[in-house]
């Protein structure tokens, strides 16, 4: 099955080219600190990837990956999206994840519409899933806001145990099942838009 873009406005979700490889890694990792890894939770010390390793260890697991896609806005990358499976071969459970990497885009209501496309059409194309959700941290108070701002359930708030830079946070799950999201006003021009 072929994989499908999702466009809304300026923004655009799309798979993954191999051609991109080296844009994703200039707009990601190319500068001294990347503002970004500060968020996406820094307590796992994730690298920083030089443009080789990128380019031909984890950039190739995203080509044409339907878990995998890439935000531009107003043509220009500027993140990505990405679920996996948290129940491994069941696969009845997923988490989503979004960076936006280049901080000039942050704090303008971007991420929290690129959540609601990509939510919707996890939930399009993955027809048997009955719920989707993200796990983020305390700290990451734009993610937080994103979960109440989609009307996501706050399922989990695991005090203190996410420790970044001496100081400990919790660990904080949101959720949104299959007939919340088609009951909602929220994701109701989505529908409209792209089904």
């Amino acid at each position: 099955m072929a994989l499908k873009s999702i466009k809304n406005g300026d923004l655009l979700l799309r798979p993954v080219d191999g051609a991109d490889l080296s844009d994703i890694w200039h707009r990601a990792y190319d500068t001294d600190e990347p503002q970004w890894m500060k968020w996406n939770g820094p307590y796992f010390n994730e690298p920083k990837y030089s443009l080789e390793q990128f380019t031909c260890l984890i950039g190739p697991s995203w080509v044409e990956s339907p878990k995998t896609y890439l935000v531009l806005y107003q043509n220009q990358i500027i993140g990505a999206v990405s679920w996996e499976w948290e129940d491994g071969e069941l696969k009845k459970w997923l988490e989503f994840g979004v960076v936006i990497f280049v901080h000039e885009y942050w704090n303008q209501g971007l991420g929290t519409e690129i959540c609601r496309m990509w939510i919707h059409h996890i939930f399009s194309t993955q027809t048997e899933l009955l719920k989707i959700g993200f796990t983020t941290w305390s700290g990451n108070y734009r993610m937080v806001k994103i979960g109440k701002k989609l009307n996501m359930m706050l399922e989990a708030n695991i005090r203190k145990v996410r420790y970044y830079e001496g100081e400990y946070f919790d660990s904080i799950s949101f959720g949104l099942l299959r007939e919340e999201w088609l009951t909602s006003d929220i994701f109701r021009d989505l529908f409209e838009k792209n089904d």
